[in-house]
């Protein structure tokens, strides 16, 4: 018997050792027989959620604290980055962190985020000053800048959101495209790569980024990172030759190509630069509505569908609403237990111009 209780001591023991190392690193505790055996016998598990990150330079002063109570300290490079950790640059300092899903976050002098992480989430909440970010993609994880009463959500992306006292919220993209939220998650619109807009009285208007804004020394040292350590080709470069090509070739223009020209641009102002998208299921059918802004759509638009995520016309399945004035749709015929991903656009005769954001259906 006496072998039996020390059998039984030391096996208590060591699920004891388990435990304590448990507590501090992540576990799934859906794959694990040891957590599920601790659970059982009453022993607590520390399970983390979420990203973490790490500090990978510091330039200037720069400062962090774990939360609202406690002090604030200095940062140093390889300090890790946690839930609930806010961080602050002071003037003339800048500081880049590193997460553990790949992305990137650059933040620029005099600002102020909280970084807050979750399993489906990784939230930048950003109080004042200049947040860049790269972000990389994630189905099953959403990023995301929160700034005053607005949400930026990335869909794939590398973008700037500004925040000055007293003044507009500024976001520019610089790669691919983000997604405007307004109070309660609504849609206000998208901004696509090379555009930037203001965001004010829950309108999004985007913009083309102008030759002054390539100026800006910020936004220039994050895209010659990302040109060094992501061989990105930035869009931004793109742009500045595209421009001095359009100077050169306006001065070689014939006269009957100077008014295709203005013609062309005459029609292109008509057509909506905004269009936001909801969607749901009903039984077998799926409901939308949708808002225009920037113009109207005096050719209708393409509701287009596919399994996978961004559908395009041609190409993809498609319900044509032929009135400009429509702004709801009914798409009837679809199975149970399928998924489907939606988007609209402004028909522009053989081809879509200006898309919605896309629509996720289940159809359970």
């Amino acid at each position: 018997m006496k072998t039996i209780g020390n059998i039984l001591a030391s096996v208590f023991g060591l699920l004891l050792i388990v435990g304590g190392v448990m507590f501090v690193f992540k576990v799934d505790e859906s794959k694990s027989f040891v957590a599920g055996l601790m659970q059982k016998i009453g022993i607590p598990i520390k399970i983390e959620e979420g990203v973490r990150g790490m500090v990978e330079y510091v330039e200037g002063q720069v400062e962090k604290r774990a939360s609202e109570t406690d002090g604030w300290r200095e940062v140093e490079r390889d300090d890790v980055v946690k839930n609930g950790m806010e961080m602050r640059t002071l003037a003339d300092s800048r500081a880049v962190l590193t997460f553990e899903d790949g992305s990137v976050v650059r933040l620029n002098a005099d600002s102020l985020m909280k970084f807050k992480s979750e399993k489906e989430l990784i939230l930048i909440e950003l109080s004042n000053g200049e947040v860049y970010n790269r972000v990389t993609k994630d189905e099953k994880r959403e990023f995301a800048v929160e700034v005053d009463s607005y949400k930026v959500v990335a869909l794939g992306t590398a973008f700037s959101v500004e925040k000055k006292e007293d003044s507009e919220v500024q976001v520019m993209v610089v790669e691919s495209e983000v997604e405007i939220q307004g109070k309660e998650e609504v849609v206000l619109g998208t901004v696509e790569q090379g555009n930037k807009t203001r965001l004010n009285f829950d309108e999004v208007a985007s913009e083309k980024i102008t030759q002054d804004d390539l100026k800006d020394a910020f936004l220039n040292w994050n895209v010659e990172n990302d040109e060094k350590y992501f061989e990105k080709k930035i869009v931004l470069n793109d742009l500045k030759k595209e421009t001095v090509k359009k100077e050169v070739t306006k001065k070689t223009e014939t006269k009957k190509e100077v008014v295709k020209r203005e013609e062309k641009k005459k029609d292109d102002d008509e057509y909506a630069t905004l269009i936001a998208l909801r969607g749901k299921d009903d039984d077998d059918r799926a409901k939308f509505t949708w808002v225009v802004s920037g113009g109207y759509a005096p050719k209708g638009f393409k509701l287009v569908k596919s399994k996978q995520p961004n559908p395009v016309y041609p190409g993809d399945d498609y319900l044509y609403i032929k009135d400009p004035d429509d702004r709801s749709a009914v798409w009837k015929g679809f199975k149970k237990e399928k998924t489907y991903f939606f988007r609209i656009c402004v028909y522009k005769g053989g081809k879509c111009g200006t898309y919605s954001n896309n629509v996720e259906i289940d159809f359970e």
